[in-house]
């Protein structure tokens, strides 16, 4: 079973959603920076009571992830700190899984970064046990031009050996040799396909259609999977109520073939 999505890619953006509009949506992922907000959070709390699960992305500021490793020891408890805070706020919400930007790429990259990355992740892990959230990390599918293929983002997350980290394919589906890269690793990426993100840009013309959709679903032959998330991301564009109409026009079609 596929579940369906929408992903806000800014605070602002869901101040302008309602709750109906949101309902929608099989589940919404949110950044984590609105868990600070008691008024979101009410928001969150009815988003969920009408039926639409709860998807952090970015748990903590990416800025203050990456830092943590290399700054001093003030720093690494500020890190805690908002960590413990926003996932009990999650938890509290009733949020199943939460992202967090961990700079796996970084570690790929520069070996001597790894363990250090990997002592961080692991100390990390009670605060969402605790919580009962799962972690998402996401890899991004087609990487930038020279960086570490899907597959050893993969290989990375199973050296945590922590049955509830989540890899989360973040699918930029317009760009150039995306499709191409999807059927180079299928054979290792068709057994992580509980979570897909579906990145694109309305306001540089990109657009999702149910035929987009479609060949995305047949090429990482989603029928195959027995449950996933899809994630729609409509890039930096305000969700209005034409565009949520559209997304949801184009899962309803491809639903319904």
């Amino acid at each position: 079973m596929i579940e369906y999505g929408l992903s806000i890619s800014a605070d602002e953006h869901f101040d302008k959603l309602s709750v109906r509009k949101c309902a929608g949506f099989d589940f919404i992922e949110f950044s984590g920076a609105l868990l600070d907000s008691e008024s979101a959070c009410r928001k969150l709390e009815s988003v969920r009571k009408a039926g639409c699960a709860l998807v952090v992305k970015d748990i903590v500021d990416p800025a203050l992830v990456h830092l943590v490793q290399n700054e001093n020891f003030q720093v690494k408890l500020e890190f805690d700190r908002k960590l413990h805070e926003r996932c009990s706020a999650a938890g509290a919400l009733g949020a199943e899984v939460a992202g967090a930007a961990f700079d796996v790429m970084r570690a790929l990259e520069y070996p001597e970064y790894e363990p250090g990355l990997i002592g961080l992740l692991k100390s990390s892990i009670g605060a969402f046990y605790e919580n009962k959230l799962d972690i998402a990390i996401s890899g991004r599918l087609p990487g930038p031009p020279g960086s570490p293929d899907i597959t050893r983002l993969i290989a990375f997350c199973k050296k945590i050996s922590y049955p509830r980290l989540k890899t989360v394919i973040e699918f930029h589906i317009h760009e150039p040799g995306a499709f191409e890269e999807l059927a180079k690793h299928f054979a290792i990426l068709k057994f992580y396909r509980s979570f897909w993100r579906i990145c694109y840009e309305p306001e540089h013309g990109n657009q999702l259609n149910s035929g987009l959709l479609k060949h995305f679903l047949e090429a990482a032959d989603m029928k195959s999977a027995a449950e996933s998330r899809i994630a729609i991301s409509p890039g930096h564009q305000i969700p209005d109520d034409a565009t949520l109409r559209d997304i949801l026009k184009v899962i309803s079609e491809v639903e319904n073939e």
